[in-house]
């Protein structure tokens, strides 16, 4: 009687134990599922929700720093709008003006009239002072260079207007706006207390010289000579004021042929201290440069003509939370450089940080290239998932947005409708940057965080 209750219980309990494990087994599989498929929805939120946080926190950077270089571009525009009205004789000219004329070599040297000390001394943008390389008395140029320098002169009221403008209003600084031609003359405002007679001696145009800078022997010289359009040449630290500087050059011509060079060179500090404005626990901006090749774009019939300096796969590191003055580094240099600090406890390890950098350069070229040959809109938020990358460094989880803004936007139009023309901008993959602005956001997902 046992035996037959005994065999009666494992006969129902078996196949109730043998369901109620399928029941768990299949419960927990589709928890598991829903467990599994709620974390990538959540990742895919949280990676979202850190984007548009992220996009939006440098929005507004963004558009500053689009404008302000549309207006140092129009400044360009106006110069040589009026260099060009003053070539055809449509400005009109008071014949009593009277304008106080001395070359920095007889400046250096005290040969000036006592009136050019006492005017620079008052305020150096009440005397005309211009740069040759020899024969520097103004009644000894030739007609030709006495016509250049006057007729700088006349339109240098926007030069000095826009210079000043610029020095407590908007986020680009024009310093020193000038002009140069084919015979070592170059003509500023305002004027530059800069020694170029101690300057290396530029041997482009020759030996024989008394002075040794040639302004004709220099980068944005030499590359708007042989270019129509806008060229911005590239960051330098400016060793003398300690600041971050920039040049827009533009060919000139004359009678159809290439008359001069006009530039700006432009502070960008301003830039520099809306950045450190911005920085925060965690996010902070960088700004880099893309060096080694230049190029440009040009079409017969465009409005502005304009050249950009585009990607390559060695950037400088220009301003950076960690950069100290006159450092030249790369960006995956920089971010890794407390690499010895925190990853010498292993061999392991170091391989570790070594691989995490290498995959941090890796990112950042392959999102160079996304921004040269990819298919986007950052106006229309449209496929810009490449824009951002997730990183790692020493134990920190960290996220990269990159955005760029364009010198300008070309404007074109037909010939044939030269009168009533329609605007149109032109596609957005020809619109190539200068420069790079990059912020960073740490991922709240990580653990294990380590300070630098």
């Amino acid at each position: 009687m046992q035996a037959l209750i005994l065999k009666l219980i494992i006969i129902v309990s078996i196949p109730i134990i043998i369901g109620v494990g399928i029941v768990l087994t299949v419960f927990y599989k589709q928890l598991w599922i829903a467990l599994d498929e709620w974390e990538r929805d959540s990742s895919v939120w949280i990676n979202q929700t850190q984007q548009q946080t992220l996009y939006n926190s440098v929005l507004s950077q963004q558009l500053l720093e689009q404008y302000s270089f549309n207006q140092l571009q129009l400044h360009m525009v106006v110069m040589k709008s009026l260099l060009s009205k003053y070539q055809q004789s449509i400005i009109i000219q008071n014949p009593a003006a009277n304008f106080t004329v001395c070359s920095y070599r007889e400046l250096e040297f005290n040969q000036c009239a006592q009136n050019v000390y006492d005017q620079l001394n008052e305020n150096l943008f009440y005397a005309d002072i211009y740069f040759v390389r020899s024969i520097f008395e103004f009644k000894l140029l030739t007609p030709q260079q006495q016509y250049f320098i006057e007729m700088n002169q006349r339109v240098s009221f926007y030069g000095r207007a826009s210079v000043l403008a610029t020095q407590n209003e908007g986020l680009i600084q024009l310093i020193y706006s000038y002009n140069s031609d084919t015979t070592s003359i170059l003509y500023g405002v305002p004027t530059q207390l800069f020694n170029v007679t101690d300057a290396d001696y530029e041997s482009c145009m020759g030996s024989g010289f008394i002075e040794p800078y040639d302004p004709r022997c220099r980068h944005w010289y030499a590359y708007a000579q042989q270019n129509q359009g806008f060229f911005i040449y590239e960051p330098y630290l400016n060793v003398v004021v300690d600041n971050l500087l920039m040049t827009l050059s533009s060919q000139v011509d004359y009678k159809k042929e290439f008359y001069s060079v006009a530039s700006i060179d432009f502070g960008m500090q301003n830039i520099v201290q809306l950045f450190n404005s911005a920085l925060s626990e965690n996010a902070y901006s960088v700004l880099i440069h893309e060096f080694n090749q230049t190029v440009d774009f040009y079409q017969k019939y465009y409005l502005f003509y304009c050249f950009f300096i585009l990607f390559q796969f060695i950037t400088q590191v220009f301003y950076h939370p960690m950069l100290l003055f006159h450092q030249v580094l790369s960006w995956a240099d920089l971010e890794f450089i407390n690499i010895n600090q925190y990853c010498s406890d292993s061999v392991e390890l170091m391989q570790q940080c070594y691989n995490q950098k290498e995959d941090f350069s890796n990112q950042i070229d392959q999102t160079i290239q996304f921004i040269k040959n990819g298919n986007y809109s950052t106006e229309d938020q449209f496929n810009l998932d490449q824009l951002y990358q997730r990183w790692e460094r020493f134990g920190q989880k960290l996220q990269f947005y990159i955005y760029l803004f364009i010198i300008c936007r070309f404007i074109i139009f037909q010939k044939k409708d030269k009168h009533n023309f329609p605007y149109q901008e032109l596609d957005k993959r020809i619109q190539q940057p200068i420069a790079i602005f990059l912020r960073y956001i740490n991922d709240r997902k990580s653990n294990n965080r380590q300070k630098r």
